[in-house]
């Protein structure tokens, strides 16, 4: 069986981007040593592409999980809220609440970076599930009630327009399955 080769890319490739929505066309601009070695494997796939190998970019925009520790504002947020909820803590300490992101579930990008595996052509793919949030939204989301989400940050034409990849579940989905993860284990 020939190698197919998936390199896990970053959004952090695209720097402080000036056109939204960002696509597989928009330029590597990095602005941090993480998205600079991001750029660089990126750019590494695409060199072995040109040379014959099935070498695909999947490049993911933040994708939560269990998995993920506190120190990402995700899970501190999820951690907080399960810790509130069983007496363990009395409040939730947060920096800037307007900072917006594009939150997926990482099941989802799991997917999606094995279907671009089986793709007979290799390519580069953005993933994201379309919606960026603000903290506050996410606070709400993995609170017992509903915050209105606004805002797109990116477009999946290619895996969407040729492939069966979307995401699974709204954009809350992150939240309530962490609160609930921390909370069974407490």
């Amino acid at each position: 069986m020939p190698i197919r080769w998936v390199q896990a890319s970053s959004a952090e490739i695209f720097g402080e981007p000036t056109t939204s929505p960002q696509t597989e066309e928009t330029p590597l601009a990095p602005v941090n040593p993480y998205g600079a070695a991001k750029a660089y494997g990126h750019l590494l796939t695409g060199v072995y592409r040109a040379r014959g190998m099935h070498a695909s970019t999947v490049v993911l925009y933040n994708h939560e999980s269990p998995r993920r520790p506190e120190r990402f504002v995700t899970r501190k947020i999820t951690a907080g809220v399960a810790r509130i909820a069983a007496g363990q803590q009395s409040e939730l300490v947060l920096g800037n609440l307007d900072a917006r992101r594009d939150w997926g579930w990482a099941p989802d990008y799991a997917k999606a970076m094995w279907l671009a595996s089986e793709r007979e052509a290799a390519g580069d793919y953005v993933i994201a599930t379309g919606q960026a949030h603000s903290v506050r939204d996410f606070v709400g989301a993995a609170l017992p009630r509903w915050v209105s989400p606004t805002g797109s940050t990116w477009c999946a034409s290619i895996l969407n327009s040729s492939g069966p990849w979307m995401p699974t579940s709204w954009w809350e989905m992150p939240a309530r399955p962490l609160v609930s993860w921390v909370g069974d284990r407490r």
